[in-house]
């Protein structure tokens, strides 16, 4: 299933920055009949309230990072198959944005971190 971008795109700038300056699907669907624009129900059903684009607001926790997470695991360089988290990247599916987090092994919780600690291969996690 596509989303809302994916039909956004494909438009001249002039219409995409109209689409992306309509506040609710009601202003999308008006401007999309104004200029003979089809949109699928299917991609409409996926907008849910809010900003209806992506501007670092999309969604309803800023974005939609839905099957987007890469993960490494960490692994206490001191002790052998000894696990103590992952770091994680989850990417906003609609504008790339990323969020970091670090998910401990005694825990369901995601503790947010820098792209720094992300991308450092000695970091251990929060406080180690």
């Amino acid at each position: 299933m596509k989303n809302i971008n994916d039909y956004i795109k494909y438009l001249s700038p002039e219409l995409q920055k109209k689409a992306q300056d309509c506040k609710n699907i009601d202003e999308l669907l008006k401007l999309a009949d104004e200029n003979d624009i089809e949109i699928p129900k299917d991609v409409l059903e996926k907008v849910s309230g809010g900003s209806i684009f992506c501007d670092h607001n999309c969604a309803t926790d800023g974005h939609d990072y839905f099957g987007s997470t890469e993960e490494i695991i960490v692994k206490d360089p001191n002790r052998t198959f000894h696990l103590l988290g992952a770091k994680l990247c989850h990417t906003c599916q609609y504008c790339g944005h990323k969020k970091y987090s670090w998910s401990p092994v005694t825990s369901t919780d995601e503790i947010p971190i820098t792209e720094a600690d992300y991308n450092n291969p000695n970091y251990l996690g929060p406080g180690k």
